[in-house]
């Protein structure tokens, strides 16, 4: 997918039907965050960072394994755990690594922000995929 094909698909807070989805829009994917909790990265994994700290700090999340390409959180087991991926179209490979992640168990919920993607491993929340900008 190009980033013009993204923007033209994506949708915004206002389009999201999900109770669940359009709270963490709101309260967490766009939220502003202090540049001094980021660390010192450039402009492109500045987002996926950030969404890492917002995530953990928001849903009092453990972070369980990280890298430059993805971090794994987890919660109590009533909450299951989040996938924070880096870039999932960066190349054809990542493109197709990223969709069989989005179809693979125990991930349930799929956001898909271009640069960063993010698997939701929640047993309440029903099988989604959302492309928002």
């Amino acid at each position: 997918m190009t980033r013009l094909e993204y923007w033209i698909r994506a949708k915004t807070q206002y389009s999201v039907h999900s109770p669940f989805v359009f709270d963490l829009y709101r309260e967490v994917l766009f939220a502003h965050i202090p540049a001094t909790l980021l660390p010192d990265t450039s402009r492109n994994d500045r987002r996926y960072h950030a969404l890492c700290y917002k995530l953990g700090d928001h849903f009092r999340l453990t972070t369980v394994s990280s890298s430059e390409q993805c971090t794994e959180l987890s919660g109590d087991k009533d909450f299951g755990k989040v996938l924070v991926v880096n870039h999932p179209h960066h190349d054809k490979a990542s493109e197709q690594a990223w969709h069989q992640l989005c179809q693979t168990a125990p991930y349930l919920v799929a956001i898909d922000l271009f640069d960063v993607g993010i698997l939701f491993s929640n047993p309440r929340l029903h099988r989604q995929y959302f492309l928002l900008r």
